[in-house]
Parts: structure tokens; C-alpha cells; sequence
């Protein structure tokens, strides 16, 4: 079987004239570096941050949104290490 590492992924897909960081590969899909959003929290996440700071949840169903605002105010997006 043949082992295809993702530095070798990076150096097959990489579009021509665009520096060699400026494509990742993530494990499971190409991506442009610096492109790519950290994935949403799922609501078990959202639900147990807002147990632990003492909101009232429940076990299922949907979160309110002012869960989903105050978890989102209190981690807000974090900006490239430039």
C-alpha cells in the first residue's frame, strides 16, 4: 500500500505561483492556511461551559440564544499570532 503523508499532499496540490505555506493540509482536506474558521462548539460543549458558570440549562433540546450570545461573548474569535 502506498503511504501518501500530507507533506506530500501539500506539494501535490499546491496552486501554481502561491508560496509553499500558503496551503495546509489538515488531515482531511486541503485548506488555505490562515482561510480556515476553528469549527462552531457543539451544544453539549455550549451546555456544560454554561453549567459551569452557574446558567441554568437543560439535559436536551435546544439551547436559548442568549446561551449561545453569552458563550460567544465570553470566547471571542482569536486573532492570527501576526
Amino acid at each position: 500500500m502506498l503511504a501518501i503523508t500530507p507533506a506530500a499532499l501539500n506539494d501535490l496540490f499546491q496552486p501554481a505561483g502561491d508560496p509553499p505555506s500558503a496551503w495546509a493540509f489538515s488531515g482531511e482536506y486541503l485548506t488555505s492556511a490562515g482561510a480556515v474558521s476553528p469549527p462552531a462548539p457543539t451544544a453539549a460543549e455550549v451546555r456544560a461551559w454554561a453549567r459551569g458558570t452557574g446558567l441554568a440549562v437543560t439535559d436536551r433540546g435546544r439551547l436559548p440564544p442568549d446561551v449561545w450570545t453569552a458563550y460567544a461573548q465570553a470566547h471571542p474569535p482569536v486573532v492570527g499570532d501576526d
